[in-house]
């Protein structure tokens, strides 16, 4: 077993170490965005032995490690999982998916995947991006513990838990240190709807439970009543906030508008493109419009102290809701009781449009 220390001024000669460790059909132990992950190539039968004999008692399925190109190559994608492209990864998400039958996925040893499903992740990690860029295969993601035991964030912890013996299985461990003590990545399947396998308090979750392809944007009265139902909007003790995702002329606005009709608003409905928020009281409730699209840093973003508007039963809307997902991200304190997400994308034909409704948790 080899120890290295990874440093700034030491990253190529690691990840060529790593490379030609995996190259070797050996086992290393990596940082990752949660916690030290074991990784093997998953197209060497012998390597997935390794894994297996050091993970003993383990009987399920390993998940990979992918990057942005080679996704494709392994997973059939929906429009859950591309949204989760989009605007959630990488992150610490491990998403569950239908395992594309192409030339890369047979490659893959059957330990890796079951039931056609596999599981894959891409993490916020320079590291592991690099290392997969030139080792060219996906990695094994699976934390670096026994069984029944806590993830391990240093490698003290490491070398507590694997005895002299299963050390000798392990052909490199790469040492950054003591890690910040993330949970697990939350698990997920990318099936509508979307079902929480493994939580994590930490991960912002989107469940899909509607999806509605190629809509006329005509029908926006009826997809507004439906996310009206969808969203329990009748909430009347707690705020609700709504985040709405899509790119620019996708419908937003327009959506808001007609949601605003289904909460019996009859006055004027106004952009709040340049004055960043618009209020609105309602029969029910107050409902606050908020347009990020002239913002651009989180320093601007926090500037609007938006959370002032989170009381009574007000409803948040919140146009560019990546750009505010990026805000509940870092503010974990910030509860999201009810909390729902509404995609627009474009379909082909330019005059019809997809609708995800999102439960986010």
């Amino acid at each position: 077993m080899r120890v290295i220390k990874l440093e700034e001024n030491n990253l190529e000669t690691v990840i060529q170490e790593a490379r030609e460790a995996l190259v070797r059909g050996g086992l290393i132990i990596y940082p990752s965005d949660t916690c030290y992950g074991i990784g093997v190539d998953p197209t060497n039968p012998k390597a997935v032995d390794k894994l297996f004999a050091l993970k003993k008692g383990r009987r399920k399925s390993i998940s990979l490690l992918l990057d942005l190109a080679s996704v494709r190559d392994y997973i059939t994608l929906n429009r859950f999982s591309q949204f989760m492209l989009e605007y959630f990864l990488p992150g610490p998400y491990t998403l569950v998916s239908p395992l594309l039958p192409s030339p890369s996925s047979r490659q893959l040893d059957k330990r890796i995947y079951q039931n056609n499903t596999l599981g894959w992740r891409i993490i916020n990690s320079f590291f592991i991006s690099q290392l997969l860029s030139l080792f060219k295969k996906p990695l094994t993601s699976t934390s670096a513990n026994r069984p029944g035991l806590p993830p391990t964030y240093s490698l003290a912890e490491i070398l507590a838990q694997f005895s002299k013996e299963e050390q000798a299985k392990i052909d490199l461990i790469i040492d950054a240190g003591g890690l910040e003590r993330h949970p697990p990545s939350v698990v997920l399947t990318t099936t509508t709807p979307s079902k929480i396998l493994r939580s994590n308090y930490q991960a912002i979750v989107p469940l899909a439970l509607s999806s509605f392809p190629n809509q006329p944007k005509a029908n926006l009265p009826l997809i507004s009543r439906r996310f009206y139902a969808f969203s329990n909007q009748r909430e009347e003790k707690y705020p609700t906030l709504v985040l709405l995702f899509g790119p620019l002329g996708a419908g937003k606005t327009t959506f808001i508008r007609n949601f605003l009709r289904q909460l019996g608003y009859g006055g004027e409905i106004t952009s709040p493109s340049f004055t960043l928020i618009n209020e609105y009281q309602t029969p029910t409730r107050k409902v606050i419009h908020l347009d990020l699209w002239r913002l651009g840093s989180a320093k601007e973003i926090s500037g609007l102290h938006s959370e002032r508007y989170f009381k009574n039963n007000n409803l948040i809307l919140v146009e560019w809701g990546e750009k505010y997902l990026a805000q509940l991200k870092e503010n974990k304190n910030q509860p999201l009781t009810n909390t729902y997400g509404l995609v627009i994308n474009y379909s082909l034909t330019k005059n019809k449009r997809d609708y995800i409704f999102l439960r986010l948790v």
